[in-house]
């Protein structure tokens, strides 16, 4: 079993895949110590869920999504992330089980913004990922839930391409999403996605 700082290491590292980060960019990040960073790093590398790079003096670490393990930690991480947050965040929790049924249609569900960060948030946030001819159905979704709630629910949609090509532009909004974003559904298809950027 993994321990709470291993989690947050693999976590941080899948949330920030485009960077490379060293033992004490991790360290300070995810408030351990370097010496844990590096042992948690070494036992990670050994396992093979993360790879190193030696740059000038300092070795940077990234995730190996190539590997079925890796995969599987990386889930899990996610799993454990939207519990967590949904736990402590009752309005997070009910828009989240609303938004959920768009798994019909959508293969990719994440929660993000202001319902996530703050109790008087405008609207709900939500990226649909989604094929070009189920636009409509996030739509009309969208729009019969934002009838029966409080709040609106505001689709962003994308296609898988569209996302794989935003993460791979490092668009700043995208890159934010996959940082702060709660995935509701479709863990294992955005780890796929993100390992073949």
């Amino acid at each position: 079993m993994f321990s709470k700082n291993t989690l947050k290491v693999v976590e941080f590292l899948l949330r920030n895949i485009v960077e490379q980060y060293n033992i004490n960019q991790i360290a300070r990040e995810v408030e351990i110590s370097p010496g844990g960073s590096y042992k948690i790093l070494k036992n990670l590398e050994g396992r093979g869920i993360v790879a190193s790079k030696k740059l000038g003096n300092a070795i940077y670490y990234t995730l190996d999504l190539g590997s079925k393990e890796t995969q599987s930690l990386c889930e899990l991480v996610l799993i454990e992330n939207r519990k967590e947050v949904l736990d402590s965040n009752p309005y997070a929790k009910v828009y989240a089980g609303d938004v959920k049924d768009a798994e019909k249609f959508a293969s990719i569900l994440i929660l993000f913004g202001s319902i996530l960060e703050t109790k008087k948030f405008r609207d709900v946030d939500v990226l649909f990922v989604v094929k070009k001819k189920d636009v409509g159905k996030v739509n009309d979704f969208c729009l019969k839930l934002s009838s029966v709630r409080p709040k609106q629910i505001t689709p962003l949609m994308m296609t898988e391409g569209d996302l794989k090509n935003n993460i791979k532009n490092k668009d700043k909004v995208v890159l934010d999403i996959l940082r702060k974003g709660v995935v509701l559904h479709g863990e294992d298809g955005l780890i796929k996605l993100i390992g073949g950027v």
